[in-house]
């Protein structure tokens, strides 16, 4: 039988090549949510920010929904983040709570733990921290909106810090080349939080195997399974410079029009 997955987000970036990845294993009964479709017409138009039982009703007798709906500018203004980064996941897990589903895949970010790029050594995935931007704060909301869903309603889930999914490693610095992910890592990583077996919430970093990387990936090895096949090699890494300069713009809010 079809494992039933909801995919929120699913004409963004990621949900495209999650979903082609998905249809393509031939296993999976998908259901596709964006606030913009973007004329697919399998994908239903929902604005998660606002309960509809329209949207809700698609999560009946799924088996996951993995969450990738979000504004994802990591210099977004509060007033940008706040409708489809705080208040679609709590309705997410509102309507996964009622319809029982299975688990919940959180694609949370990086940038959550961006923070600790002053730091020394690596950056593991359950160490807390609060965020270094409105954008990473909405992502550990996000974070402990699961933790209370489990204590409160039973429902899994696992999280998974994203790095920067896409086909080519471009960066400037190392720290841009140590979250690059690419996109065949990226399925790999989110099918198997789609089918392991967890309880309560597990947190996983999300990247490729990229050398000088401070992103630990040993979670995601450990209890995904997680396996990546591909990494910037140490060759274009040594001579870029720090991310200071990137990471010092992109901390500040960009003022709303």
């Amino acid at each position: 039988m079809a494992r039933v997955v909801v995919i929120t987000g699913a004409a963004g970036g990621i949900g495209t090549q999650l979903r082609a990845h998905l249809d393509a294993r031939g296993v999976y009964e998908l259901r596709l949510l964006d606030i913009d479709p973007r004329g697919d017409p399998h994908i239903i138009q929902a604005d998660l920010s606002l309960m509809d039982d329209r949207w809700i009703a698609q999560f009946e007798g799924a088996d996951a929904v993995v969450h990738l709906a979000a504004n994802p500018q990591p210099n977004a203004t509060w007033d940008a983040l706040i409708a489809p980064n705080v208040d679609a996941v709590l309705n997410v897990y509102l309507a996964a709570a009622h319809h029982k589903v299975g688990r919940v895949v959180l694609a949370s970010s990086i940038w959550a733990m961006a923070a600790r790029l002053a730091d020394a050594g690596p950056i593991e995935a359950a160490e807390p921290d609060p965020g270094a931007n409105a954008y990473g704060a909405s992502k550990l909301f996000a974070e402990r909106v699961a933790h209370a869903m489990w204590r409160g309603h039973g429902v899994p889930t696992v999280v998974l810090r994203i790095g920067g999914m896409r086909d080519d490693a471009d960066a400037t610095d190392v720290w841009g080349y140590g979250c690059w992910l690419s996109v065949r890592d990226g399925c790999q990583g989110l099918e198997l939080a789609i089918n392991t077996a967890v309880e309560g919430v597990l947190i996983a970093n999300l990247t490729s195997a990229n050398a000088g990387s401070r992103w630990s990936l040993e979670t995601a090895r450990e209890a995904l399974g997680f396996s990546p096949q591909d990494g910037v090699p140490a060759s274009r890494t040594a001579a870029r410079p720090p991310a200071a300069h990137l990471i010092s713009r992109l901390l500040k809010p960009r003022r709303s029009e």
